[in-house]
């Protein structure tokens, strides 16, 4: 069984997290505890997203490559 409710301490990677459909899933792993590898080319936008995220769920781990 796998619980949706709660992924703390699991780690996720995303390529072009970004893009549409991506960014709402990372918001969407972000409120569920999750720490994120954010696989992108454009630094800015990624920053911008990983200040996002944190101001979503501060409690997470966000790394950028």
């Amino acid at each position: 069984n796998f619980n949706w409710q709660d992924l703390k301490g699991k780690t996720i990677a995303i390529t072009g997290s970004t893009g549409d459909l991506a960014n709402e899933l990372v918001k969407i792993l972000a409120n569920l505890n999750a720490n994120l590898i954010l696989l992108n080319r454009n630094k800015e936008k990624t920053q911008n997203q990983i200040n996002e995220l944190l101001h979503i769920n501060p409690n997470i781990k966000i790394e950028f490559i």
